[in-house]
Order: structure tokens, then sequence, then C-alpha cells
């Protein structure tokens, strides 16, 4: 869990530490050089990183209760 938080933490800072211009860019999921959708970075780091980060701690949290 401790590496979870740190983990967490270097990340949020380094989003912080990134200009909101760039994250305004947008950013494309590729297959064999197909573009599959586009969206802009904001939105790729919310929907699919801190999403998928909630999820896996709630995953951690039961699986550490489970445990005890």
């Amino acid at each position: 869990m401790d590496m979870f938080e740190k983990n967490f933490k270097s990340s949020m800072k380094c989003l912080e530490n990134t200009a909101d211009e760039k994250l305004d860019e947008n950013w494309s999921l590729l297959n064999s050089g197909k573009v599959l959708f586009t969206m802009p970075k904001i939105s790729v780091v919310q929907n699919f990183v801190l999403h998928h980060l909630i999820h896996h701690n709630a995953q951690l949290g039961v699986y550490l209760r489970l445990i005890k």
C-alpha cells in the first residue's frame, strides 16, 4: 500500500507540473498505425489513468481486508 501511495503522489506531482496547454493537446490511440480514437490528453489521464488507479486501489483495499 505504501508503494501504491508513493507512486500515486509522484504521478500527481508530474501532472501538477505539466502545463495546461500540453494537456489540451490531442492524443491518439493507434492500432497498427490506424487511429482508433483521438481525445485531449487531460481526458486520457482522467478517463483511463485515474479511473484505472481508483479501480485498482479499491481492489487492493478489498484484498488487504480479506487477508487480515
